[in-house]
């Protein structure tokens, strides 16, 4: 059975199926690929978080950020609906890295890697030290 061609094309088919839909769930978690606009919404320079009250990742990122000291601005959709749309943020947990001018240094939507996280702050905390 093993040999019968359609049976070789179907299994061929499956696993690239299954490669091609394991490349995406991974880019996804990866850097967000659209940009939002911190300018708009009004929000500070450093580390801001966006989150949901039923995200369970929004918790796991918040307790990540929590372990390094560094407290993100955390913009909540229940309570700030209005800043995140105008954002024009998409997904939840978002952990951008905002510069003093309002321009995007990093961002990722998910759950990012610790590494992630390390570069990250130590960027955030750039932006928000005070000036010599």
């Amino acid at each position: 059975m093993a040999d019968d061609p359609v049976v070789r094309l179907v299994a061929l088919a499956t696993a690239a199926l299954i490669v091609v839909v394991l490349a995406r769930m991974v880019a996804g978690h990866r850097q967000t690929p659209q940009p939002i606009d911190l300018r708009a919404a009004g929000l500070p320079g450093g580390l801001v978080l966006f989150t949901s009250t039923e995200c369970a990742n929004c918790a796991t990122v918040r307790s990540m950020l929590a372990a390094t000291g560094l407290r993100p601005r955390e913009v909540t959709w229940e309570l700030e609906p209005a800043t995140m749309e105008r954002a024009g943020v998409g997904a939840v947990p978002l952990t951008v890295v905002v510069d003093g001018d309002g321009a995007i240094i990093e961002q990722w939507t998910g759950v990012p890697s610790r590494r992630w996280v390390s570069r990250a702050v130590a960027a955030a905390r750039r932006v928000t030290a005070p000036a010599p």
